[in-house]
């Protein structure tokens, strides 16, 4: 119940995001496109874009636009008419790196990644903004000296879906729920507020590593070290409101989230962004085709079942999308 105000904390707001290919991401462009529609004079945002493949060093815009010169031309646009100051960032380098398949623990190491940075509001790149997140930047001046990190909860169960091998620690099934900090689901990686300072000062990244030096199972990769450092260590965790990460492929009923659609951050997890994107592209040849695919995501007004809202809210993504490429700023 602590007032949020401005004198709270300090700004620009700090972001990242990861790319983990070598070509220019349609996904990270959303993702940016849909945060400078919030972004205010009074709120600036640093935005960082990392990359694994350090073959980028010398031209790390190509993750952004394929046209170099384009990029730096929206480079421009953002910083001096949307107040966001675009930078991009190698991955950090460690032996532990390559523990799970690229993006599935890059932001484990942001500590070290963002040196220079005290705080920072990770963002998977598969996520659309729908408001200004200043209010969520802001909950850091709420942070003690011994909180590192905050998250919302997972949303789907995750102990008996089949998992994708994405390390050499599991494949398959998960036969028993996970080693969760919140019964029964856990936190959700995808969005995260961290207190980069206080990470450093608590060593955290030390522990992550211990952590996969167990070589126990973790089929969620970075998400179940996070788990397990919070289960460990829980004075250092906190939960955010279900807002932040509204997840479009787990809108199942649980205890502590309702199935109301509120503004802030849509998540289209499991490919599933890429996946509207790609019959997106297929119809966009014809635009009364693609309405008639957009009004398929369109359920009936009042609708709040699980597959209403997750209708709801790639109906907001595609959206999103379509106003980022009808304007010519943003066609690199």
């Amino acid at each position: 119940n602590h007032p949020l105000t401005e004198s709270t904390i300090e700004l620009p707001m700090v972001m990242a995001t990861v790319e983990c290919s070598s070509v220019s991401s349609v996904l990270v462009r959303n993702l940016l496109y849909s945060i400078s529609q919030h972004t205010t004079k009074q709120h600036p945002v640093r935005f960082y874009i990392g990359f694994y493949d350090w073959r980028l060093l010398q031209n790390p815009q190509a993750i952004l636009c394929q046209d170099l010169a384009k990029c730096d031309q929206l480079i421009k646009y953002l910083r001096v008419e949307k107040h966001i100051d675009i930078q991009f960032f190698p991955v950090a380098n460690n032996s532990y790196v390559n523990a799970f398949k690229p993006c599935s623990s890059s932001h484990m190491w942001l500590s070290e990644s963002l040196a220079k940075e005290n705080k920072v509001i990770y963002l998977d790149r598969d996520m659309v903004v729908m408001e200004d997140l200043f209010p969520l930047w802001n909950v850091f001046s709420l942070f003690p000296k011994d909180l590192t990190l905050a998250m919302t909860n997972e949303r789907h169960h995750t102990h008996d879906v089949k998992i994708k091998k994405v390390s050499k620690y599991h494949s398959g099934i998960r036969d028993a729920p996970g080693p969760y900090y919140i019964p029964p689901h856990g936190l959700n990686a995808g969005m995260a507020l961290y207190h980069l300072q206080h990470m450093r000062e608590a060593n955290t990244i030390k522990d992550y590593k211990l952590i996969l030096d167990l070589k126990m199972s973790l089929p969620l990769a970075d998400q179940d070290v996070i788990n397990y450092h919070c289960i460990q260590q829980p004075h250092r965790c906190r939960v955010l409101p279900c807002k932040w990460n509204n997840r479009a492929k787990a809108q199942i009923n649980v205890d502590h989230c309702d199935n109301t659609v509120e503004e802030g951050i849509i998540h289209g997890n499991r490919g599933l962004f890429l996946k509207s994107l790609s019959h997106k592209q297929y119809y966009a040849t014809n635009m009364t085709l693609f309405q008639s695919f957009l009004d398929s995501f369109r359920p009936p007004p009042g609708d709040t079942t699980p597959l209403g809202r997750s209708k709801q809210l790639i109906e907001k993504f595609l959206v999103n999308d379509l106003k980022m490429s009808t304007d010519e700023r943003w066609i690199c």
